[in-house]
This record gives structure tokens, C-alpha cells and sequence, in this order.
């Protein structure tokens, strides 16, 4: 392997070992500052900016991890699946997902504050569209891995503080 292969490598491992898989219910302390944490339990009714009715639970079980600790800032990415392409007509795909994916990025962090108590000013709500995706789009599970909600945790700096 060439010295840039190896570099690629090794810095797609390090970008891997970020990356916590939730598949269930968090619990007090499970959420440490410079992990990624995707939420598998935490989705969307198709082509709505609402989190599906099965996902409730852990949305109310994610907001009182974020309530018991008062030190953690959360940027929360919403990841839609399947390619970037817009129709010959003229219907800009690529914005739409966007604008999706930032009003369910948005939907969550309201929903953590009026639930949860949380501050606002703990939770930063981005909508990447799908323009990261995990892993390559080959059929519907590979479709659903890409199409996320992701918890990018920091430590909490109130604003007086910064």
C-alpha cells in the first residue's frame, strides 16, 4: 500500500471508532463528549419532518439522559437516504431533502426541550440531507442505515461562558 492508502485508512478507521450504535433505551452517563451516536430506534414518517409513533419512547427516554446531565451539548444531524439527483423537470431534490432533513433536526431538539427542559442553547440542529452517507445504497437496509438521526456530543459551554 502507497503511504496515502495507508493515511486514508487509517483515518477512516479513526472516523469509525467515533461512531456509537444505539439500538436501544440510553442510560444516565452512557453519552460521552467526542462520540457520534446514531440512533437506531429514532425515525421518521416517510417524507415528514415527524418522528414515527414507535419512535416516542425513545425520543422521551433520550431526553432524560440529555436532563440528568447538565454538562452536555448536542448537535443533532438528520441524514436522509438514496442519491443526490434532481429530475429533469426542474424539482431541485437536493435542496428539498435538505430542508427536510433540517426541519427533523429541528423537530427533535424542540421536542428535547419542551419534554426534556433542556436550554436551547445545548442543541444545534443540522439536516446534512444525503450528502453523508454510511455506507453504499445497494437496497433497502443500506438505504435505512444512511437515512439518521446522529447525536454529535460535546462538552456544554454556557453562553456567558464562551
Amino acid at each position: 500500500m502507497k503511504k496515502e492508502q495507508i493515511a486514508a485508512y487509517e483515518q477512516e478507521l479513526a472516523r469509525q471508532a467515533r461512531y456509537v450504535y444505539v439500538k436501544d433505551s440510553l442510560q444516565a452517563g452512557d453519552l460521552q463528549p467526542g462520540k457520534i451516536y446514531i440512533m437506531e430506534k429514532l425515525t421518521y414518517e416517510q417524507g415528514k419532518r415527524s418522528f414515527s409513533r414507535e419512535s416516542l419512547p425513545y425520543a422521551l427516554n433520550l431526553a432524560r439522559v440529555l436532563a440528568a446531565d447538565t454538562t452536555l451539548a448536542v448537535e443533532v444531524r438528520s441524514h436522509m437516504c438514496c442519491p443526490e439527483i434532481n429530475t429533469p423537470d426542474g424539482m431541485d431534490i437536493i435542496s428539498k431533502k435538505k430542508e427536510l432533513s433540517k426541519n427533523r433536526a429541528r423537530e427533535l431538539c424542540g421536542f428535547l426541550v419542551k419534554k426534556g427542559g433542556l436550554a436551547g442553547t445545548r442543541l444545534k440542529p443540522v439536516g446534512l440531507g444525503a450528502t453523508e452517507p454510511l455506507v453504499e445504497e445497494k437496497d433497502d437496509a443500506s438505504k435505512k442505515k444512511n437515512d439518521r438521526i446522529e447525536l454529535v456530543v460535546t462538552k456544554y459551554v454556557p453562553p456567558a461562558a464562551k
